[in-house]
């Protein structure tokens, strides 16, 4: 892989979103966003920042050209994230968080691996809410 955007690849390769999505929001083809995910093609400014939005990053991470490593003393927000998600038993989550804290364990977690796992936990809260929500609707 020949990636000018190391934080991107990271992001598409452990965030849920689809490569179509990603190249939706970026307002270029899938067959362009594989291109730069795999053989060095470039982002536009516009581009970049049409995808951090998506992703809720800052822009300039998508165009660091060095993968960002999450730093060992965040194990504070790292244990937060899997505790709050203690009480989903989605297996995409389950699956993810495990991921990302035998990878935090090792020294090799990356912020883009963190922010795919935070997007998960995310998610599910807010299908519980619509869930708990539902329930409590009254009928006339």
């Amino acid at each position: 892989m020949n990636c000018k955007y190391p934080n991107l690849a990271e992001l598409t390769k452990y965030h849920p979103y689809p490569v179509w999505t990603c190249a939706d929001h970026a307002g270029v083809t899938v067959e362009l966003y594989e291109q730069v995910l795999n053989n060095g093609e470039e982002l536009t400014a516009d581009e970049a920042i049409n995808l951090a939005g998506l992703y809720e990053v800052p822009a300039e991470m998508l165009f660091s050209s060095e993968l960002i490593m999450l730093d060992p003393e965040e194990k504070d927000l790292v244990k937060y994230l899997i505790d709050s998600a203690s009480a989903y038993h989605s297996p995409s989550l389950r699956t993810a968080l495990d991921a990302l804290a035998s990878d935090f364990s090792k020294g090799r977690a990356t912020y883009s691996q963190f922010v795919a796992a935070r997007y998960r936990v995310r998610f599910e809260e807010n299908q519980n809410e619509v869930r708990r929500m539902r329930g409590t609707k009254k009928t006339a």
